[in-house]
């Protein structure tokens, strides 16, 4: 078994072919040095045209010489061989594709100058033509030469391409690799940042004043609650009322329509704004006790509940003790809040909150990252080990011997 180190398996692989397609190269190496002799000589005879143009003659003759050899000479100077023993298949391919625009050129060229050069240079064009009819020839042997005895080379030596491949594959590991160590470490300066401002936020929350307001709040919103259940009391009653001003069957007094249906669109917040007194409420009340008994038709036992009820708002005034309560909650929690404010608390407090918002934010696309580049880590894994598998196969088939990659990761 051989174990080679990835960047040494190109060395390898070409020692091996070396070997294996040594006549083979040969043989290839011969067409191309034959080709190349053979267009050295169509150089020569083109540049031995172009040495009778006559620079002091403005003809067509010589315009037409010197255009055609021009043209010839420009495509000759693409021509490339390699100077090296072993040719491989890409060696023999640009030739040939050399060869075939070259024709094209030179038949081109001919048909539109050849007939202008007359009967001045009717030798050198029929040795120029024969031998480009060598070439020609040849570059059809070269071509089969490609296609059929050096197909299984070729395959053979695409097996170095295949190492750029897991090259690549080891690149993007090692990247991924990398930024999931940096992903991680953000991950956790974040998560040290945000138990940093925690620990902040608690601190500032447990500022008396602080803790103060958060129960001013607490007391507001109950005596709400018990005021609102209080006038939920009284909701059915005061809807059928509302039913039979709508219908004219009442007609109200100490208080307009208008006012009643404004009132009770919201009753909670009219009654605050009415203040513990509740004048106005009271005007209300006073209108629809007096229509329980005709206009507003209730069973007696819920009719006397909400009499009772009535009475005690009305005549006892029992809402004006949580009204007044509630209104001093209020008073109490904005006295709190602006004492707050002013030593900079909230502030700090509302500073704090949105930067825990914002660092939780750029925590979790982190983590996402995070998730997505160690997929992306198992992913290149996989094609790494599938793609060294099928190589390591491909080799031995070529060498005979059991081949293992190592990979640096």
């Amino acid at each position: 078994m051989v174990e080679i180190a990835l960047d040494a398996l190109e060395k390898y692989i070409d020692d091996v072919l070396a070997e294996k397609y040594k006549k083979l190269r040969k043989v290839g190496k011969k067409m191309l040095d034959e080709i190349g002799q053979n267009l050295r000589m169509v150089s020569d005879e083109i540049d031995a045209m172009g040495k009778r143009v006559n620079p002091d003659k403005d003809d067509i003759l010589n315009r037409s010489l010197a255009r055609f050899v021009s043209a010839i000479q420009g495509e000759l100077k693409k021509a490339e061989f390699t100077t090296k023993d072993q040719i491989k298949h890409a060696d023999l391919k640009k030739v040939f594709d050399f060869l075939s625009g070259f024709f094209n050129v030179y038949n081109e060229t001919g048909k539109k100058f050849g007939p202008k050069l007359g009967e001045q240079f009717k030798t050198e064009l029929k040795m120029l033509q024969a031998s480009m009819i060598r070439i020609f020839k040849q570059n059809g042997d070269l071509d089969r030469f490609i296609r059929t005895k050096y197909a299984k080379a070729k395959d053979a030596e695409q097996l170095v391409e295949k190492i750029s491949r897991i090259d690549e594959l080891v690149k993007k590991y090692q990247e991924d690799r990398k930024k999931i160590t940096n992903l991680s470490g953000s991950i956790e300066k974040l998560k040290a940042e945000l138990s940093s401002l925690e620990n902040q936020l608690v601190a500032l929350e447990n500022d008396p004043l602080v803790s103060e307001e958060q129960h001013l709040f607490h007391e507001e919103n109950r005596l709400k609650q018990e005021i609102q259940m209080e006038l939920s009391k009284i909701k059915k009653s005061a809807k059928k009322f509302e039913k039979a001003l709508e219908t004219g069957s009442i007609e109200p007094r100490y208080i307009a329509k208008k006012d009643i249906k404004d009132y009770l669109k919201n009753l909670f917040e009219s009654l605050i704004a009415d203040g513990p007194e509740y004048p106005k409420l009271h005007a209300i009340l006073e209108n629809l006790s007096g229509s329980l008994d005709e206009e507003i038709q209730l069973k007696d036992d819920k009719k006397e509940k909400a009499q009772d009820i009535i009475t005690a708002i009305k005549d006892k005034n029992s809402l004006t003790p949580m009204i007044t309560s509630y209104l001093k909650a209020i008073e109490n929690r904005k006295e709190i809040a602006k004492r707050i404010q002013e030593k900079g608390t909230a502030e700090k407090i509302a500073t704090i909150k949105q930067r825990i918002s914002d660092v939780n934010v750029q925590k979790a696309h982190a983590e996402a990252d995070l998730a997505h580049e160690k997929e992306n880590v198992v992913n290149s894994l996989n094609k790494m080990k599938a793609a060294k598998e099928a190589l390591e196969k491909d080799v031995q088939a070529e060498s005979g011997e059991k081949v293992t990659i190592l990979l640096a990761l």
